[in-house]
């Protein structure tokens, strides 16, 4: 079974920014992610920075179809992600040459990458092999960065 990914797209170009969201893992296959698209240009061109209901993240960018992961071959476990049903508040930037993810008012990781500079904002969940995944987003704030 292959991967699910669903995306909710604002619809709007923008350049760097910082993304704020509640986000909530209600239930469903706990193989997981939920998260923020940034300088998306299509489906197969954008960044995605998600965390999972199992307390990890990853940071990414797709390119030509295929995921790059910036923050290591894949997720992170990090304290700052509370893990199941608990809102996460995430503050994802997206910036000149770098991303970074908050969680709760923490930064987890910040990494450099320059490749898109931008282009739509939004939400993205993905199942991995078990489909079914309900999660809540709540709270949806876009901010200009410089």
């Amino acid at each position: 079974q292959k991967n699910k990914e669903k995306w909710a797209l604002a619809n709007q170009d923008f350049g760097n920014v910082a993304i704020e969201v509640d986000a909530t893992y209600m239930g469903g296959t706990a193989d997981n992610s939920f998260g923020v698209v940034c300088k998306f240009q299509d489906i197969k061109q954008y960044y995605a920075v998600v965390i999972s209901s199992d307390g990890a993240y990853m940071i990414q960018k797709r390119v030509g179809g295929s995921y790059q992961r910036l923050t290591g071959e894949y997720f992170q476990l990090s304290d700052q992600i509370k893990p199941g049903t608990r809102v996460n508040r995430l503050r994802v930037e997206c910036g000149q040459d770098y991303l970074a993810l908050y969680v709760n008012q923490e930064l987890v990781n910040r990494v450099e990458d320059s490749t898109y500079n931008q282009g739509d904002v939004g939400l993205i969940v993905t199942t991995y092999g078990e489909p079914g995944l309900t999660v809540s987003f709540d709270n949806f704030e876009v901010y200009p960065l410089p």
